[in-house]
């Protein structure tokens, strides 16, 4: 019996030995694809494989169920999905003829449907408190047998029936192992109690008796596909049993009871052989009596394989696949001895049936067929780079130092040709023998060597005596009379016969670009390695052959020939396949998934012997069979399907190739893609095409999840395509087919009502139309009545409108025609005069005439001023014509009254007017430019116009009020038209005229809103007092200053005309007659530069500093706004105040002009006095400036004494270009000032500047010359070291002083007490510890 405890511990023994010390070598296999927990499954202890009908691969652990698609492992197990398999250790898989799953374990027996989604557990027709299964098995007759621990079932009418069995006339219910069926209605049973024939009609067993007698035992039984009907028996061996002689056969017997076939859970029949699952040792192959044991695998429980891949089921490490072309490569590693344990191989060749190899760290090295290491080349050169075979089967090496000829069946050297020796370049690369009187040799830098071995001449070829395009060669080839040679400029050939370099006309010339490695065909083509691709030449036909996309550009590339021409290529990427001679342009592809290397292969390192390829990986060499490569074409499937809810549910399905009535409401669906013939899975890939959507394909690519947003109701079907095992896109195209459901909303019935329910809505709406039209129809009645009389109302508006419009118009007319008459008045009165003023003797007529064109000129600006108001009458913004930026100013009404009395009188005198005047002297008020002067003229142009010939015109302006608080009163009184008293409150609105003066056509209507928004702009008042036909009274009040006294009055005049004659004024304008006119007005006074424009104005302003620059806005080149930016933006003239000019009365030029910091903005015509104030002004607001920025820095020394100095320009830090220019001026000066021999002009030209310039500059800013300034610095550097103890001597010599008692002077002078005073003083205040 096997319940023997000294057995069982030896057995467990063997387990945990051969679990330890057989995963390593597992381990490192890299020709296998290992499945484990980490992959998916639900444990690595695997009992069983199995595949169904859709391909997909069913695996049962010990922790559950799992299906696997080739690439992803889904999971099946109870406490995860209750809803299948309820096994947790799953012993027995079987698809029965019916392609459903049966599942059985501890938990008793699951059955999947083959179009199911869920296990259905079967439960025994009688009550068992737990079913604990071990095996399953489908009889020839479609019957379903279990065998559990409690007996046989027998499944029959969708029920597992429990079966008694009879033994000699008693009842038994055997623990049942495993199941196999021996013939028809007879069955073999593995029991506890031994081996048992059951006859399934009458369930009477009989035990398998051995020779003494005694029951067989065995722990598993099966049926091969050829009959046979194998055990095994643990402890002992594998037997067959015959049916006919109703014995056993011992056909394999494990001495070491078990090691090897002693311990087999699992076999399969393979042709010839017979493959068995040992726990102890792995898998055992079984032929002939014999027991072979393969490497490389770990204790199997369980045994699958089919045409496409070969399945292991380990004790501890998941699953084990194979692929078909796993038995087509053998991966060696290499084991020849290195120093450096590396290897580093540069050329493979096959000689004397024994695989050589060339290393670079380890010499020659040669290998069996099989992969194999025999031994190495003994040479003290342990760097090999190329070899050949020469006709007399001599092996040819290229060492470091040397080039031998070895003998190859004892590895000797018969003869060295020694670089030094022979003046031989080194570095070969390539060896290429014509016969045994010529070898070729390439060298990487020194370009090509003809050796005869037999007469030792050695002939060199490069670049500099040859037609070789470059001296670095990489490969040679021989072809008939023709040495292909690869260079790094292009591919070249060498007629042998000819004895001279070729370019064989357009061949060589379509390679260009480097060449690296070339490999001739047996039938004749040539391909080129080069930088960028690969290239191939047919040499019969002397042309270029494409080459299909995945070979063209490939780099570093070993490619090798069988007989028949077909071209193998190895690379990083793997090996690939393709026939030059055909015109198929399909490329055989393998990678690691078929059992190559995972790092890929080196390039220039294959070759081939009797329909064997070897490629050299950087850690070991392939042993590739092409005629032992499968082919599989693809089986693309939908391993999973998954619908998602708006709710975040979802459902999957695994079973399926259609589903009908998938719900409406859906937000996704996912699906899983499958290829199920096993292949490499890294080279698969996938597109589709989803009819019902597009009639197009969408390539995946290796991607195996496919998601489509939510689809409409109706009918559609997914079209799936993959590639096959050789990588080539297959003809296989499988087919998803699936409904959405339609909603409930869109099903015929519903469209059944909506019609019905349109119809009857389109009957109700007709009726209430019909009620609605009567009812609109009365409305109508009554609207067309109430419209009528409306249109009549609206007509006789409209023509009221029409006549106010064309009167309106007319007025117009008339207000333009009257502006002509008034412009022309003053026009005519400033020609004449003018006229007049050139043939004047007399210097009275010549003042006479000059009143009388500066009066109508003042007089015309007026009128223009009027007339842009007019254009600009609905822009309220526009009727102040001065920008209220302007800063108010004081000025002399008194003095404009008068001023303009003078004006006007010519214009009174035409009329027979009498002016009387009576105007106090010396009342001024708070302006701004021209405003006074506009309400004065508006006022007395009124009281003229509208005065009858011999009239008296008066202008009276008095002062009322104390002194704190004055107010003058400005009245102006004519004897004219006067006005009626329902339209004084309209006069004051622009463009208001009264009846009169529309009759007798004067004026425009302007003057007076213009008078009226300065009043109140001013805080003023207007007031009318008017009588129809005796005339009209206007009156106007301001705030008045406090009067000023004669005394005052002259110093401030006195302050205002001070000396500025050598003040320079820059004057720019494009205009001759202005520049003319400008520079006659102030050359008298001041020094004048002028300039043409803009640009020249800057390069004078920036040459001379000019105190103040007056430009006109509208120039070439450079306009006044730009030239005024670039003034302001450049620290050197920042500080000159500039004046605006312009003709352009728009105000936002005007506030343009004053945020770029103009000082001023005059519009033209301008008055000569307001011009020359202005000026004044500005001089004066600067030298107020200058004067407040010396202060500081008096005031500053003034307190020296109190507290330690600064220097000058940290009292202007809120003047940014004073700051800025004085802190580069500090600059200069801090690396000279302790020179007593600097100048000012050498710190004028380190400032870029001319020692005018800058004296200029400091003389604009600080009031303060340039040797000043100087000064200044020095005494400011001499304060540390005299408080810190320096004698005054030291202290003068260091800070750039001649003298000590001029530095004593000067330092006095700056801070009022002398230097040791200043130091006492300091130390007594900060209490110094020096």
């Amino acid at each position: 019996m096997h319940s023997n405890l000294i057995t069982a511990l030896y057995v467990g023994f063997l387990i945990i030995f051969s679990v330890l010390f057989s995963s390593e070598s597992f381990g490192k296999s890299d020709t296998h694809l290992a499945l484990g927990v980490g992959d998916g499954l639900p444990g690595n202890r695997v009992f069983d494989i199995e595949r169904d009908h859709l391909g997909f691969m069913w695996i049962a652990t010990g922790q559950g169920l799992a299906r696997f698609d080739g690439a992803n492992t889904v999971r099946f197990f109870a406490h995860k999905t209750p809803n299948t398999s309820q096994s947790t250790r799953v012993r027995d898989l079987l698809f029965d003829s019916q392609n459903r799953l049966w599942a059985v374990g501890d938990q008793g027996v699951g059955v999947l449907g083959a179009k199911s989604e869920r296990f259905e557990q079967i439960e025994p027709s009688q009550p068992h408190p737990q079913l604990n299964a071990y095996s399953v098995f489908e009889s020839s007759d479609g019957i379903v047998w279990v065998g559990a621990r409690s007996g046989l079932y027998q499944f029959v009418q969708n029920q597992l029936n429990p079966l008694t069995l009879m033994l000699d006339g008693r009842l038994i219910t055997p623990q049942v192992l495993s199941i196999t069926e021996v013939e028809q209605s007879k069955m073999m049973l593995a029991t506890d109690s031994g081996i048992m024939l059951v006859d399934t009609n009458t369930l009477r067993v009989e035990y398998l008796l051995q020779e003494n007698g005694q029951p067989t035992f065995a722990d598993k039984v099966w049926r091969l596909n050829n009959g046979s009907i194998w055990l095994s028996i643990h402890g002992y061996g594998l037997a067959t049993y015959e049916p006919n002689e109703r014995k056993l056969d011992m056909r394999y017997i494990d001495e070491n009871e078990f090691d090897t076939v002693g311990y087999v859970f699992d076999i399969q029949e393979s042709g010839s052989k017979l493959y068995a699952a040992s726990l102890n040792t792995g898998l055992l192959t079984l032929s002939n009596g014999k027991v072979e044991v393969s490497n490389g695998l770990p204790p199997l429980l369980s045994l699958y394989q089919d045409q496409q891949v070969k399945a292991y089921g380990t004790y501890s490490e998941g699953v084990s696949l194979l692929s078909a072309n796993h038995n087509a490569i053998k991966n060696r590693a290499f084991t020849h001895p290195s120093e450096t344990e590396q290897y580093e191989i540069n050329d493979v060749i096959i000689a004397d049936e024994s695989i050589w190899l060339a290393d670079q760290l380890a010499g020659v090295c040669r290998y069996s067929l099989e992969g194999d290491f025999q031994r190495c080349l003994d040479t003290e050169d342990l760097s090999a780079q190329a070899m050949a075979v020469s006709p007399s089967k001599h092996v040819w090496i290229s060492l470091y130092k040397s080039l031998v000829k070895v003998e190859p069946q004892s590895l000797t050297v018969v003869q060295q040709f020694d670089f030094e020796k022979y003046n031989i370049p080194d570095a070969i690369y390539s060896i290429a023998i014509q016969d045994e009187q010529t070898i070729w040799l390439s060298h990487s830098f020194d370009g090509l060597t003809r050796l005869n071995p037999h007469t030792k001449l050695i002939e060199r070829f490069h670049s500099g005596n040859s037609g070789l395009l470059s001296d670095e060669i990489h490969s040679l080839v021989l072809h008939k009379n023709l040495l292909w040679v690869a260079t790094s400029n292009g591919l070249q050939a060498f007629d042998v016969s000819t004895q001279r370099f070729e370019l064989k006309t357009e061949l060589g010339e379509g390679v260009s670009n480097a060449v690296y490695d070339l490999f001739l065909s047996p039938t004749d083509f040539l391909f080129v390695q080069t930088e960028s691709g690969l290239r191939a030449l047919d040499l019969k036909t002397q042309s270029w052959k494409p080459l299909p996309d995945k070979l063209n550009k490939l780099t570093n590339t070993s490619i090798v020939f069988d007989e028949t021409g077909y071209a193998w290529f190895a690379s990083s990427f793997g090996v690939m396949g393709w026939s030059p001679d055909s015109s198929d342009s399909k490329v055989r592809y393998f990678d690691k998934g078929d059992g190559l290397f995972t790092q890929g292969y080196l390039g220039s390192a294959g070759t081939v012997f009797e329909r064997q390829l070897v490629f050299i990986a950087p850690d070991g060499m392939t042993l590739l069979g092409p005629d032992k490569l499968g082919f599989s074409d693809a089986m693309p499937k939908v391993s999973e399907f998954e619908l998602t809810f708006a709710n975040g549910q979802s459902k999957r399905y695994f079973h399926q190739e259609n589903l009908l009535a998938l719900p409406y409401e859906h937000a996704s669906m996912r699906f899983v893609l499958a290829n199920n013939n096993f292949t490499s899975v890294s080279k698969q890939q996938f597109r589709y095409k989803l009819e019902g959507v597009a009639n197009t394909w969408v390539d995946l690519g290796k991607s195996r999840v496919l998601m489509i947003p939510k689809l409409a109701h109706g009918q559609y079907n997914l079209l799936l395509q993959s590639t096959d095992s050789d990588g080539n896109w297959s003809q296989n195209i499988s087919g998803f087919s699936f409904t959405i459901k339609t909603p409930w909303y869109a099903t015929v019935w519903a469209y059944c009502v909506y019609a019905l329910s349109a119809i009857l809505m389109l009957y109700i709406v007709y009726q209430i139309r019909i009620a609605a039209l009567k009812r609109i129809q009365t409305a109508l009645e009554t609207e067309v009545a109430e419209q009528t009389r409306e249109i009549s109302k609206q007509n006789k508006l409209l023509t009221e409108k029409s006549e106010a419009l064309a009167q309106a118009q007319a007025q117009r007319t008339l207000l333009l025609k009257t502006l002509s008459h008034e412009l022309m008045t003053p026009v005519s009165l400033i020609q004449g005069p003018a006229e007049q003023l050139n043939r004047a003797q007399q210097p009275d007529e010549r003042s006479k005439m000059a009143n009388i064109v500066i009066s109508n000129a003042k007089r015309l600006k007026v009128l223009i001023e009027q007339l842009m108001r007019v254009s600009n009458l609905n822009q309220e913004s526009q009727l102040p014509i001065v920008s209220p930026t302007q800063s108010l100013t004081s000025f002399n009404l008194s003095q404009i009254c008068l001023e303009q009395i003078a004006a006007f009188g010519p214009m009174a005198e035409q009329s027979d007017i009498t002016l009387n005047t009576n105007v106090e002297d010396d009342i001024h008020v708070l302006a701004r430019p021209d405003q006074l002067e506009q309400c004065v003229s508006n006022l007395l142009s009124n009281a003229i116009k509208y005065s009858a010939v011999g009239k008296t015109v008066s202008l009276t302006l008095s002062l009322q009020g104390d002194e704190t608080e004055p107010r003058c009163i400005l009245q102006v009184q004519d004897e004219g038209v006067g006005i009626e008293p329902s339209e004084l409150d309209a006069i004051f609105t622009p463009e208001y005229r009264t009846d009169t003066g529309k009759r007798q056509n004067v004026g425009l209507g302007i003057g007076l809103s213009v008078v009226k928004a300065i009043t109140d702009e001013l805080n003023g008042s207007i007031d009318v007092v008017s009588s129809l036909g005796k005339g009209s009274e206007f009156s106007l009040a301001f705030n008045a200053l406090p009067a000023i006294s004669g005394s005052e009055n002259e110093a401030l005049v006195s302050s205002s005309r001070h000396d500025l004659s050598d003040k320079t004024v820059l004057i720019v304008d494009d205009t001759p007659d202005m520049l003319t006119l400008l520079s006659s007005i102030f050359e008298h006074d001041y020094k004048v530069e002028v300039a043409v424009d803009g640009a020249q104005g800057l390069e004078v302003a920036k040459a001379q500093l000019p105190d103040l620059i007056i430009s006109d806005v509208m120039m070439p080149k450079l306009d006044g706004f730009g030239l005024l930016s670039r003034i302001k933006q450049d620290p050197l003239t920042a500080h000159i105040p500039v004046i605006l000019l312009t003709a352009n009365l728009n105000e936002q030029r005007e506030l343009e002009g004053l945020s770029r910091q103009a000082d001023d903005y005059i519009t033209k015509p301008f008055s000569v006095q307001a011009l020359e104030l202005k000026v004044r002004n500005v001089f004066s607001h600067y030298a107020a400036n200058a004067a407040r920025w010396h202060a500081r820095i008096e005031q500053r020394d003034k307190k020296a004494a109190d507290s330690l100095p600064m220097l000058p320009k940290f009292e202007f830090k809120d003047e940014p270009h004073i700051y800025d220019f004085l802190d580069k001026l500090d600059g200069v000066i801090h690396e000279r000032y302790q020179n007593p021999d600097i100048t000012v002009s050498e710190l004028a030209k380190e400032m870029a500047l001319s020692e005018r310039q800058l004296h200029r500059k400091l003389t604009a800013i600080i009031s303060m010359g340039a040797n000043e300034y100087l000064r200044t610095y020095r005494l400011y550097q001499a304060i540390t070291p005299l408080l810190h103890g320096k004698s005054v001597a030291v202290v003068s010599e260091l800070v750039g002083f001649n003298s000590a008692s001029y530095f004593s002077a000067c330092f006095k002078k700056q801070y009022g007490m002398t230097a040791k005073s200043y130091v006492q003083k300091q130390r007594d205040k900060h209490q110094l510890k020096l």
